[in-house]
């Protein structure tokens, strides 16, 4: 039997698109992403990426989301570490009604 989705209940999230330049801890002026390491520890926490031509340069998609819900579980052991200053913006983000930031390169 087929069941239909409940028009009572919501189903909406809120979703910032957000160029990986604009997170706390990585250097604006990076060429390769995989040398940032507030990127890679996205990328290892991320609920879906996108990796396109096995690139991440101008011409490849090097795209990430991220479940603002799951931050406190991942993040529980780096509150003191030199990536902290990028829990502290997730963490206002999320408290802005924020639940996905799509990460990418702008590209």
């Amino acid at each position: 039997m087929k069941q239909s989705v409940s028009i009572t209940k919501r189903n909406t999230f809120v979703l910032l698109d957000m160029d990986f330049k604009d997170l706390a801890c990585v250097d604006s002026e990076y060429d390769d992403p995989e040398t940032q390491d507030a990127i890679q520890w996205i990328r290892q926490h991320s609920s879906f990426h996108h990796i396109d031509n096995n690139t991440h340069d101008a011409g490849g998609v090097y795209d990430f989301l991220f479940n603002l819900n799951m931050l406190e579980s991942y993040a529980f052991d780096l509150n003191n570490s030199e990536l902290a200053p990028m829990i502290k913006q997730l963490s206002d983000i999320k408290a802005a009604g924020y639940n996905y930031i799509l990460f990418n390169q702008s590209c």
